[in-house]
């Protein structure tokens, strides 16, 4: 999601994100990143690898990962959180 700050200061972000994947009848390699991107700048990775494993058929995977940071933002700034496989 997006989050705009209505104040300029130190901002502490947390959360939590589950990766889940399941394997078809193709053999794969699944990778799970979060990054960060403050306005329009270019997304930043804060975590990679949270999943990387062979996938088989019937096969499923999960794993959860923590992530935090604190940033100086600006009042009108925007940061996005963005989770995704490759």
């Amino acid at each position: 999601g997006t989050i705009t700050c209505n104040r300029t200061g130190l901002y502490h972000f947390e959360g939590t994100i589950s990766f889940i994947a399941a394997g078809g009848t193709n053999t794969q390699v699944a990778k799970g990143f979060i990054n960060y991107q403050i306005g329009n700048s270019t997304p930043i990775t804060l975590e990679s690898n949270l999943l990387q494993k062979i996938l088989a058929e019937s096969n499923t995977y999960e794993r959860t990962n923590s992530f935090q940071m604190t940033r100086y933002l600006t009042a009108g700034q925007t940061i996005k959180f963005i989770a995704r496989f490759t």
